[in-house]
């Protein structure tokens, strides 16, 4: 079933959610399929869509005509709850088949707060939560990311997990499942020992875990299978090229930006930094693959911005020449280039330079902490004078604002480093100048936590009673109008500090929690500190057992899970950061951490860009004269659950994949010029809405224009009628719109019509509390049956309601009614006005 067509889906809040069907979006049938895997992000569509990985996996799956890879994201509650209220299973959005329909089900784990929606997601789907509960083979649930270096927390909920790069060993585990299906084996244990085979597949179940009153024993596998799961890593990126048409999102979501990763590992050695110890060495993908990547995933996107991801993108060895061959390619087109994650001591002027050639992209910097010697201690050893001067360089080239972040709590941090992050953040909004200041400087502000497989696993959490001083003595010093300073609550990192060294023993607590109510703990508004305490309590587990300092030969949960780096070596990192002594970057110097091997795995650097040999460069068309044209188009299908933000989104990145060369706004932020005349409510179709869009090209037809716009559009969406307008300048405006109104119940009341039609005036008041005379709006309503109803609105100057808040108020319906109700736009009335 597809719940989009369901009544009671018109009350769900951001359905455009949950309608699947995007562009690049990939939709196989049942034929020759050996292996049907769904790929579970516990977050939110918009959260999930915006992560690289799942695309990535996505792609490779699907690129083998045996495997059906679809998507399934955590719903948010009002659909959780419509879903457990009818008994309808959580469903994937490709085919809106049933999760627990699939073979495989995997996991994205980005971070320890995302469990109890992983819960959630599987009880929704009405699979057992714990691994032990589901006695047929299949579904496998499966988990992989980097919040899976250490598992042992959530384990209990997983068949298998995989540790590391996912892009090789997704495929193997699909080829065991296919092997074991087509022989028809039955025995879960034989399944789960032929997938522990496979490099970085880490089956808990095989492991017995035995404590003392604080730490762990042993760790010893039971099945005489491996002892220690060392990482899978994918030793060239090269190989698996990045996929060239990636899903489209339907809503916005938290990056609306076409992502590319350029390289991943880095060799910096920040001590605090998990990331940069599990995903080492650094490995760099060709410049030639990534411009050809951008190039043609941008063709078939439509995205207005390119973002070059990296744990440190200025760190990418041949960057200066990347970005200006790249800018060459696509400032044309009006695309915009970000480095999201840049490192002080490798800023380039040059990259400003570049960047702003179409608009500037957001400055993030990293100083981490406000003095120099806890940098050292760190290892990030950059000095303030380098901060402020790049930040007057930010300045000096037209930017308004740049974010800094910081942690607090950090190993031998004195009262001088957190004053410090006060002063610094100061001088650097100083280099802003001028009178008009406000907000030159955000200043985000976190906890730092003490992870896995990182020199400071050994070192104590600070708890939030402590922290909550310290922001609230930054806030008082931050009183300056141009500094704004955002921060997580201190409760949210506690929890997942707990969680990050925690062991078996944390998943009763994980389970009691999600009984309780915790859901979406990494949202601030969604968390709940009392419900983990008495989670906590329930269990009498002490959360400073995982929030303690580690003796040096304790053994760590996550003991038997190698992430390449030795421990031996994380442990002299540990001991130099007392110190206050640099390790340097790894490429310049290697430290022997012991993840490069003398054969396949070690650092993939390209130094040079050499020779491009890609499509030519189109020069920019300087030619003056535009073309404009007034669109006609329907709307219908599961397009009316955009809002009519997502749906300009959707129709101007259309036009971009058509080819269409759009004329753009001056100034630094330019924007295509596309007007839509009016704004549709969501979860209303319409045969009738007008748009007017200018082109920078003097030879379009509008039939051509026609053809080349409708082949990119979405599922619903359909251009009816194109004129060309002529050049003088137009003032346009909707001056009547026409609505059927169709429904099953008898809900619209002669007598309540009548007494509407009687009055002079009708005053209501909006949500907002402005008050309407409905009467003015209303020009007529045509009774057809006693089912069906004909409603003209005219267009009024000043607060008016749209045609739901209309019915409901003249003939007294509930939300629920109109849901039942099918609303569709039929004509609209446009008053073009031409003048000199």
């Amino acid at each position: 079933m597809n719940i989009i067509q369901e009544p009671w889906f018109k009350a769900i809040k951001r359905p455009s959610r949950y309608i699947g069907g995007e562009i690049n979006s990939i939709k196989k049938g049942n034929d020759r399929i050996d292996v049907s895997i769904c790929l579970a992000f516990p977050d939110l569509y918009e959260i999930g869509m915006s992560h690289l990985g799942i695309k990535i996996l996505y792609h490779i799956l699907n690129g083998r005509s045996w495997i059906r890879a679809e998507r399934v994201f955590c719903p948010a509650k009002d659909l959780g709850d419509a879903l457990k209220e009818r008994g309808i299973p959580l469903m994937s959005l490709e085919s809106c088949t049933s999760v627990s329909k699939f073979d495989l089900v995997g996991f994205s784990i980005q971070h320890e707060l995302c469990l109890t929606n992983v819960l959630y997601m599987l009880e929704l789907s009405g699979i057992p939560l714990r691994s032990d509960e589901r006695k047929d083979p299949f579904p496998l649930i499966i988990a992989g990311g980097p919040g899976c270096f250490n598992p042992e927390p959530f384990s209990p909920i997983f068949d298998a997990i995989l540790i590391g790069d996912g892009e090789r060993a997704s495929v193997e585990i699909c080829k065991v499942v296919r092997k074991f299906k087509k022989r028809r084996f039955k025995d879960r244990d034989a399944l789960l020992i032929e997938l522990s085979h496979i490099d970085g597949v880490y089956i808990p179940s095989f492991f017995e875990v035995e404590y003392d009153r604080e730490s762990v024993r042993s760790i010893e596998n039971r099945m005489g299978t491996k002892n220690f799961i060392e990482k899978a890593i994918i030793p060239d990126l090269n190989q698996y090229p990045l996929p060239e048409s990636p899903i489209i999102p339907n809503t916005i979501s938290v990056h609306e930006r076409l992502s590319v990763e350029i390289s991943r590992g880095c060799g910096r050695g920040c001590r605090f930094c998990q990331a940069g110890m599990i995903y080492r060495p650094v490995r760099e993908r060709s410049p030639h693959s990534i411009i050809s990547y951008a190039e043609e995933a941008l063709k078939n996107t439509g995205y207005e911005e390119l973002s070059l991801l990296s744990l440190s993108s200025g760190d990418y060895s041949c960057i200066r020449e990347l970005l200006g061959v790249l800018m060459d390619r696509v400032s044309d087109k009006k695309v915009a280039i970000s480095l999201p994650s840049l490192r002080v001591d490798s800023f380039d002027p040059e990259w400003l330079r570049q960047i702003k050639r179409v608009r500037k992209t957001g400055f993030t910097l990293a100083p981490e902490v406000g003095t120099e010697r806890l940098r050292a201690i760190i290892n990030k050893p950059i000095r303030d004078e380098e901060i402020i001067d790049i930040s007057s360089r930010i300045f000096a080239s037209g930017w308004n604002l740049i974010k800094l972040y910081f942690m607090i709590g950090l190993p031998h941090e004195k009262w001088e480093d957190i004053e410090g992050i006060y002063t610094l953040s100061s001088q650097v909004s100083r280099q802003k100048g001028g009178i008009f200041r406000r907000y030159a400087v955000n200043v985000s502000l976190s906890v730092f936590v003490p992870k896995a497989h990182t020199p400071f696993m050994w070192e104590s959490q600070m708890y939030p009673d402590k922290a909550w001083k310290i922001i609230k003595m930054l806030k008082r010093s931050f009183h300056r109008p141009c500094i704004r300073l955002k921060f997580n609550p201190p409760e949210m990192s506690w929890l997942e500090g707990i969680i990050s060294r925690g062991d078996r023993r944390l998943f009763a607590v994980i389970l009691s929690a999600y009984r309780r109510g915790a859901l979406f703990d990494s949202w601030s508004e969604s968390f709940s500190k009392e419900i983990w305490d008495e989670a906590l309590k329930e269990h009498g587990i002490d959360p400073e057992i995982y929030l303690r300092g580690r003796d040096r030969d304790e053994l760590f949960p996550w003991e038997h899970l190698r992430c390449g780096v030795e421990k031996s070596y994380m442990f002299k990192e540990w001991e130099r950061a007392k110190e206050g002594k640099i390790t340097p970057d790894c490429r310049s110097k290697c430290s022997n951490c012991g993840v490069c091997d003398s054969k396949d795995i070690g650092p993939k650097i390209f130094k040079d860009i050499g020779v491009i040999e890609l499509s030519p460069f189109k020069a920019k068309d300087k030619r003056s004269s535009t073309k404009r044209f007034i669109l006609v188009y329907s709307k219908k299908g599961p397009s009316i659950f955009l809002s009519h933000l997502e749906f300009q989104n959707m129709m101007i990145r259309a036009l971009r994949r058509a080819g269409i060369n759009m004329e753009y706004s001056k100034g630094f932020h330019p924007m295509p010029k596309v007007s839509f005349l009016s704004a549709l409510p969501v979860g209303i179709g319409s045969l009738h809405e007008t748009m007017i869009i200018e082109i920078r090209d003097p030879d379009m037809e509008k039939e051509s224009l026609k053809e080349r716009i409708n082949k990119a559009l979405f599922e619903g969406v359909r251009i009816l009628h194109i004129e060309e307008l002529p050049s003088s300048k137009i003032n346009f405006c909707v001056d009547q719109v026409v609505y059927s109104v169709k429904t099953k119940d008898r809900i619209f009341k002669y007598k309540n019509l009548k007494d509407f039609l009687s009055q002079r005036e009708f005053h209501v008041i909006k949500w907002n509390g402005r008050r309407v005379d409905l009467k003015a709006q209303i020009k007529e309503i045509r009774w057809i049956s006693e089912n069906e109803l004909v409603v003209t609105l005219k267009n009024i100057q000043g607060p008016k309601l749209n045609i739901q808040e209309t019915l409901k108020k003249i003939f007294k319906l509930r939300d629920q009614d109109l849901h039942r109700s099918e609303i569709l736009k039929i004509d609209e009335a446009v008053n073009l006005k031409t003048f000199a």
